[in-house]
């Protein structure tokens, strides 16, 4: 992957590897915050509530953020979401109850909004547009594999009394900071259009009218609902439940469908470059769709695991492709609001797939399944349909909407 960042700025390699430490330290925190709770003599309810109230203050701040990097820039912002993160673990680590504890979960959640976002938007704006593809699968690529090694290390350091975790992440997280500020290019919290070198900032209806991003947007929901949502939620419950196989293959499964995302993102990247990006985006939604399909003709577990695989495959075709869509249509200006909506659209579709998925699963594991596989097949209907941005296309706000951005 080393390789593969040859060309690309400083400003990508910086954000790929604070990406990839960000992504790291929230698997290592999986692992440790159950045993943490136990600690604390907080209940299941609790537990679950800890989880919850990061996603979902992650899903309810990310549109402020987006607006707020229309007036800070993405730099101050990603400062500022660093900085909460670092004290809000930190504050995890010192928590003396479960109260405290979901709480300041909820807070780092914020933080984790602020980070994504502007990592996002900024990357985007960093990149060539004939090289968009490339630089998303790379960048995309070095944060799911911290995803992967996140939890295996995390399960390493369980040594180590739990609250020692979070309190070295957020230590780790504020030197990692330093490392961003150094990388990014200072944009002094200077107007959009000063900083896009003249192009005007983009406002959600503007991305609307282009006719690609609620295609984007969509099929973003397909992939938060499948690959985020249902593989770690329903189709576990199925492996046990439905196939009665052991646990330890949930782990298997899992680790499956993350190692290939990381594999193939560079290359489904370059694939997006060369396709262009409506090809790819179909292409991986029928494989999400085809991945649940199979385990439905064949429930047993190779089939489990051959879905885990596919799925794989086809979330690094959709990152891609949807991600260089987003920063095709923001014609190389700032889309703070258009980033952040297009991220809600992932974090919607990962609290109402299992929702869905899990009630359809309680009555039949194949209306769950089925249904969950139609709504990626809706988006690579969508997608063909999608047209082809190019900078005349691209509207530009109105003084009105863009105030309003």
């Amino acid at each position: 992957m080393f390789k593969m960042f040859q060309g690309m700025s400083a400003e990508v390699k910086g954000l790929s590897f604070v990406s990839f430490f960000v992504a790291v330290g929230f698997g290592v925190q999986s692992p440790a915050l159950p045993v943490f709770a136990n600690e604390l003599n907080a209940g299941s309810t609790a537990l679950g509530a800890m989880i919850a109230a990061f996603a979902l203050t992650r899903l309810i701040t990310a549109w402020p953020f987006g607006k707020l990097i229309g007036r800070w820039g993405e730099r101050r912002t990603l400062s500022a979401g660093m900085v909460l993160l670092a004290i809000t673990s930190i504050a995890s680590g010192l928590s003396e109850n479960g109260t405290q504890l979901i709480i300041f979960r909820g807070l780092s959640g914020v933080g984790s909004a602020a980070f994504s976002v502007s990592a996002l938007s900024l990357i985007i704006r960093a990149s060539e547009p004939d090289s968009r593809g490339r630089t998303m699968g790379l960048f995309m690529g070095a944060m799911n594999l911290g995803f992967v090694a996140g939890p295996a290390l995390g399960g390493a350091l369980l040594f180590m009394p739990p609250r020692w975790i979070f309190l070295l992440y957020g230590v780790a997280v504020a030197l990692t900071g330093l490392l961003a500020m150094r990388v990014m290019e200072k944009d002094h919290g200077e107007p959009a259009e000063k900083r896009a070198g003249g192009a005007p900032a983009l406002t959600v209806i503007d991305a609307f009218r282009t006719g690609v991003f609620h295609v984007a947007s969509f099929t973003n929901v397909a992939l938060g609902w499948i690959v985020y949502g249902m593989r770690a939620s329903v189709l576990p419950m199925m492996l046990l439940t439905e196939l009665h196989e052991g646990p330890k293959w949930i782990g298997a499964g899992l680790a499956i469908c993350a190692l290939l995302q990381v594999v193939i993102l560079p290359y489904a990247g370059r694939l997006t470059d060369v396709w262009g990006r409506r090809s790819p985006l179909i292409v991986g939604e029928l494989l999400l769709a085809l991945s649940l399909i199979l385990l439905w003709l064949s429930p047993s577990l190779v089939s489990y695991l051959i879905c885990m695989a596919v799925m794989g495959v086809g979330a690094a075709l959709c990152t891609t492709a949807s991600s260089a869509a987003v920063g095709d249509i923001t014609g190389g200006g700032s889309g703070g609001t258009v980033v952040a909506v297009y991220q809600m659209s992932a974090d919607f579709g990962m609290v109402i797939g299992p929702l869905v998925a899990g009630y359809l699963a309680e009555k039949s594991f194949t209306a769950a399944l089925l249904v969950s596989a139609g709504v990626a097949v809706l988006g690579a209907v969508l997608a063909a349909f999608m047209p082809r941005v190019t900078k005349k296309e691209i509207p530009k706000p109105t003084t009105k909407e863009a105030t309003a951005a």
